[in-house]
């Protein structure tokens, strides 16, 4: 999970931008996603190249969430009117082809030549979780503005010119 290079196609990215324009998204019930941080992802490439390890590598993370569970946190965090998300169960999408509903990884295969906290779980706070269907309609608090890049892009420094919060829109982000 991070920020796409366009700004609108990874999966938090694309559903804050139809959320920011006042738009709905209908997201899955049934279609579940091993959700990583794109910094993970880029800790373990820079490992395998420092040490190569031959064979074929999932490389999910520890937390399997349902689209429609990802699409509550971005919805929550946010702060956007809840009445934009809207849930489907897949089957009931039409006219579009069917899809896949479990797109969970085994990763225990790569997890073994890891350090065991590399990969860390998405969202990192366990407060950002769902607990049920409505769980985005109960609003304690009002997230800042920066919190929903913060918690769902990156747990690091983003301050960092390194930082995958710094991707969308730097030119001079590949040059660093």
């Amino acid at each position: 999970m991070g920020p796409s290079l366009n700004g609108h196609a990874g999966a938090v990215d694309w559903i804050e931008h139809r959320f920011s324009r006042g738009n709905p998204a209908t997201l899955y019930y049934d279609e579940v996603r091993s959700n990583v941080y794109i910094q993970d992802v880029i800790a373990v490439v820079e490992k395998f190249i420092a040490d190569f390890q031959p064979g074929i590598f999932h490389l999910g993370g520890p937390l399997p969430l349902t689209l429609y569970e990802i699409g509550q946190i971005v919805n929550k965090l946010g702060h956007y009117d809840v009445a934009l998300l809207k849930g489907s169960l897949r089957k009931e999408a039409k006219p579009i082809p069917p899809r896949v509903g479990n797109l969970t990884m085994d990763s225990s295969k790569i997890l073994k030549l890891l350090p065991p906290t590399m990969i860390k779980p998405w969202p990192l706070d366990e407060q950002h979780l769902p607990t049920s269907k409505d769980w985005h309609v109960h609003r304690e608090k009002r997230f800042s503005a920066g919190a929903l890049k913060a918690a769902l892009y990156g747990y690091d420094n983003a301050e960092n010119p390194r930082s995958p919060l710094n991707w969308y829109g730097n030119p001079d982000y590949f040059a660093v």
